[in-house]
């Protein structure tokens, strides 16, 4: 995949103003769950912490979960965490990248023990 595909959107809120946002997530994040694959060996990690299959995307993307605390309020600047669950929505069709927008990108190069969802924050002029 050489564009990047955002697949799926959160709700991420602030608890000391209530500035909602939404926010896009790449494939591989959080999903979809479309085929098992053999777990990927992962820097610092045993291979006994791991199942011998994941669940991954058709591409053969390892599914890695978003933090649930991410970027920063532009009201007051404290932090967003991940609020409303029952809103997360799968895009039909999907958003392909580049894309000026709060969003969670797919980590690049090889997965470590604790990798997760990468937060970007717009460029200035973007949404946000």
């Amino acid at each position: 995949m050489s564009e990047r595909v955002y697949w799926m959107t959160m709700t991420y809120g602030c608890a000391s103003c209530g500035h909602k946002q939404r926010v896009l997530l790449e494939r591989g994040l959080e999903g979809p769950r479309e085929q098992k694959i053999p777990c990927p060996r992962i820097r610092g990690a045993s291979r006994r912490d791991f199942p011998k299959e994941v669940d991954a995307t058709s591409e053969g993307r390892m599914i890695l979960p978003v933090p649930m605390y991410a970027f920063g309020c532009p009201n007051c600047g404290k932090e967003l965490a991940h609020i409303q669950w029952s809103d997360d929505r799968v895009l039909k069709p999907p958003i392909e990248g580049p894309i000026n927008v709060r969003r969670f990108d797919y980590p690049e190069g090889r997965l470590r023990d604790q990798s997760c969802g990468v937060p970007v924050q717009p460029r200035r002029g973007g949404e946000g």
